[in-house]
């Protein structure tokens, strides 16, 4: 090796991709074996070796960031936004949830996700929350729950859109596809007030009108505030959990047990 940068020494590179030389990256993203490069992948393998052993790495699985970002995206808000809450550039997320040109898995730097980032980096994805702008379309799954769950504490709908500023005759969340993520917003707050609420009963019109909404719901199956949890609510997939008290106990406790942990 001469005294010149080792950018520059490219006379033992001959697979023809323009590079600069003396990187990892271009031993392992470029297939670059010049000495230059394998120096410079040696050099990295040694220190990672070297920090493993203390216990020291980096390096943690990507999966629970992935999950985070893909649950976010899934509510509306996009992942270059997402990215640029977490201060990262867009080309540094977009392997972890794609890879590298997924669509063409016979191209030559076709690349799975990684399965691996940063500590550093899980972190900030993991710290995320979610922030779509108001007129943006998202998933009503947990508009939809809420409002039925509502309906199936005895409350009316019509009671809810009085609450949330809105004609009882466009009152369609508890069916609707999709919502803004102002009306989806409006919604979780309304909803995390009136669970803690009693219907109105002070008269025989306001106890018929909650038995009403009671078994409004019951004939469509729809579930109270019991059968959801925090986890469960937005997800899709999620099913309802038994509404039984001795069930409802047992979660309730805990969680207790770990918010007290």
């Amino acid at each position: 090796m001469s005294g010149e940068p080792i950018w520059t020494i490219i006379d033992t590179c001959t697979h023809g991709v323009t590079h600069h030389h003396g990187t990892r990256l271009g031993y392992i993203r470029d297939h670059c074996r010049c000495d230059a490069c394998r120096a410079a992948a040696a050099h990295y393998e040694q220190a990672r070796r070297r920090r493993n052993a203390y216990g020291r790495s980096h390096l943690v699985d990507a999966t629970p960031a992935r999950q985070h970002v893909r649950a976010l995206m899934a509510q509306g808000m996009g992942w270059k936004r997402i990215a640029t809450f977490c201060g990262v550039a867009a080309s540094t997320l977009g392997p972890i949830l794609y890879g590298a040109y997924p669509d063409q898995p016979n191209h030559p730097d076709h690349r799975p996700p990684r399965l691996q980032i940063s500590r550093e980096l899980s972190a900030k994805l993991l710290a995320v929350g979610l922030d779509v702008a108001p007129g943006v379309r998202v998933d009503a799954t947990g508009v939809r729950r809420r409002v039925q769950a509502l309906v199936a504490a005895g409350w009316s709908k019509q009671q809810i859109a009085r609450r949330l500023g809105i004609a009882p005759g466009n009152m369609n969340l508890d069916i609707a596809a999709t919502v803004t993520g102002n009306t989806r917003d409006r919604v979780i707050e309304l909803y995390n007030t009136m669970r803690r609420e009693a219907p109105p009963a002070d008269d025989q019109y306001g106890r018929s009108a909650a038995t009403r909404s009671r078994n409004y719901a019951q004939t469509r199956g729809w579930v109270t505030a019991d059968a959801w949890d925090a986890e469960s609510i937005d997800n899709p997939r999620a099913t309802p959990m038994p509404t039984d008290p001795a069930s409802v106990a047992a979660r309730r406790a805990a969680l207790r047990g770990r918010r007290a942990a």
